[in-house]
């Protein structure tokens, strides 16, 4: 099954270049926040509507707050 890609939207002014195993990230930013915009497949929509979870890794020590919505902005 295919994990959740992040895509490019109209709005975005940026990208986030990653390294090795992580892939570039397409973002709108500000001085107050990083938007970025993500692809859920069929599969993974069907599983987040049974188990009601969805996890948020960040690698590294610490992270910023975030948020995750399923808005159309």
């Amino acid at each position: 099954m295919k994990d959740m890609k992040p895509i490019s939207f109209e709005e975005m002014n940026g990208t986030l270049t990653g390294t090795g195993d992580v892939i570039d990230l397409p973002v709108f930013r500000n001085s107050e926040e990083v938007i970025s915009c993500w692809k859920v497949p069929f599969l993974k929509r069907v599983k987040i509507l049974f188990c009601g979870r969805v996890w948020l890794r960040v690698r590294g020590k610490t992270h910023a707050p975030v948020c995750v919505s399923t808005e159309c902005f």
